[in-house]
């Protein structure tokens, strides 16, 4: 199974859900660049990927490192404390898709193999 999202639908899906917009650049080959109100931005780098979860490094510009430090609760709070585990020592970010309730059963008989960020979408490919 194959699921492309281009950035575009990624940043409309933020705001509709969230109700905050951000702006994704994409930066390289598993690279992007996460802007939120002209202050925090954030380049993504895809670092590990793992059958139900994929590891992410961060690093953030000046504004970003004061804005954020108190952010990593708030945001594990509005998506569910095991969806995302924040490493800030590390400047990681897992996100454990296993956790997603849409995708629990889902993911009971299949798994991911590959998530790539490539062309302005983001790639994910499951089997079992």
């Amino acid at each position: 199974m194959k699921l492309e999202l281009q950035l575009p639908e990624i940043e409309h899906f933020i705001k509709s859900h969230y109700k905050h917009s951000v702006k994704i650049k994409y930066i390289g080959y598993n690279e992007i660049s996460v802007s939120y109100l002209f202050i925090v931005d954030v380049k993504i780098t895809v670092k590990e990927v793992h059958r139900y979860s994929v590891l992410l490094n961060y690093t953030l510009n000046w504004a970003s490192k004061l804005l954020l430090k108190g952010a990593g609760s708030m945001i594990r709070k509005k998506l569910g404390e095991n969806i995302l585990l924040w490493n800030t020592s590390k400047k990681e970010i897992c996100i454990n898709f296993s956790h997603i309730d849409v995708l629990k059963e889902l993911l009971k008989i299949v798994y991911i193999s590959t998530f790539e960020i490539r062309n302005n979408e983001v790639f994910l490919e499951l089997v079992n």
